[in-house]
């Protein structure tokens, strides 16, 4: 769904501006963007990266210049400071983790002064990302999990009101925060947290999947975004060995867990891709207004989400049918 920026966007109504003199003048305006201020988007290969950068782009391409630069595994950071200086962006675009790691590398090796200003978005936990750079802002991909909670609850009776959740110490302030949104709708949100220094990540998430399983109330799993606990050794010989014993409903928070072929998760609520790239865009148009500095622009929630669930599993454990389904946005059988 498109995002209603004209409504709002200072730049739009300049835009208007200039062309109502333009009309006056008896003269055309060309859609162009030459001679304008230039954007640097740092982004990954990838389909779901390309519809946020389409959606970016369709927003920003008339008034600004687009630069857009692919990560890869051998871009150095003397690369990205190679480009920047050959483009020399008001702002950086980061999208992805690792693209937030090397502007990191960037910022601390090459800007010190932290001139350069940042948007990071379709990245993890974004909010803890952005806690070691300057003048930098963005958009969280994770969706409370009270969205989905109730989402599924409404969709499986008798489910989702005691959710388990296994984490990794650093994460506890973000589950604290979660656990309090749960409590409005009088859903209990239990954490079993790993120590951060353990040395045998299998082990800690095998005793703690187990105790899941074997602590009695719980109805429902929720798996965060965490790249250690979710690599393919833990996600094969920890995670789909007990998920198969449990027989929960499982929350996720990408669309390719709920992938059939994996019978890993059952739901997920998403921000819609493209509909981040607009809202970046706003961002982008903010961080103009104010001379480019984002400093005081916090970290906002996705505008735009939907709905996408593991039909197949769905139907087998838990025997929801087409009909039973019909407000998700997205089915996957």
């Amino acid at each position: 769904m498109e995002l209603m920026r004209h409504q709002t966007n200072s730049a739009f109504v300049k835009l208007c501006r200039i062309c109502a003199m333009a009309l006056v003048l008896g003269t055309v305006i060309p859609f162009t963007a030459a001679n304008a201020e230039t954007v640097l988007v740092v982004t990954q290969p990838g389909k779901h990266y390309e519809e946020a950068v389409t959606g970016l782009q369709g927003e920003l391409q008339l008034e600004l210049t687009i630069d857009t630069l692919i990560y890869s595994a051998d871009l150095s950071v003397d690369n990205l400071s190679a480009r920047i200086e050959a483009s020399k962006p008001s702002l950086v675009v980061l999208l992805d983790n690792k693209s937030i790691a090397l502007f990191r590398k960037y910022q601390h090796e090459v800007d010190t002064t932290a001139q350069m200003p940042s948007i990071a978005f379709m990245a993890s936990f974004v909010n803890d990302e952005l806690a070691s750079l300057q003048n930098a802002t963005g958009i969280a991909y994770e969706i409370p999990l009270v969205t989905s909670a109730v989402a599924l609850r409404s969709l499986i009776e008798g489910t989702c009101n005691n959710i388990a959740v296994i984490h990794r110490e650093r994460f506890a302030p973000f589950i604290e925060e979660n656990k309090r949104f749960c409590a409005r709708e009088r859903i209990k949100l239990h954490s079993f947290s790993i120590s951060d220094k353990t040395t045998d990540f299998e082990k800690e998430l095998r005793s703690k999947l187990k105790a899941v399983r074997k602590h009695g109330d719980i109805d429902g799993l929720w798996i965060l975004n965490d790249n250690v606990l979710l690599s393919q050794k833990l996600i094969q010989k920890a995670w789909l060995r007990e998920l198969k014993r449990m027989k929960l409903p499982v929350i996720v928070g990408v669309e390719v867990l709920v992938n059939p072929e994996f019978n890993f998760g059952t739901f997920a609520v998403l921000p819609d891709h493209r509909s981040l790239g607009f809202q970046a865009a706003e961002l982008v148009y903010t961080a103009w207004d104010n001379d480019w500095d984002v400093s005081s622009i916090n970290v906002q929630q996705p505008l735009s989400v939907y709905k996408v669930i593991n039909y197949k599993q769905a139907n087998k454990y838990f025997k929801l049918s087409k009909d039973d389904i019909k407000g998700v946005d997205k089915i996957l059988e």
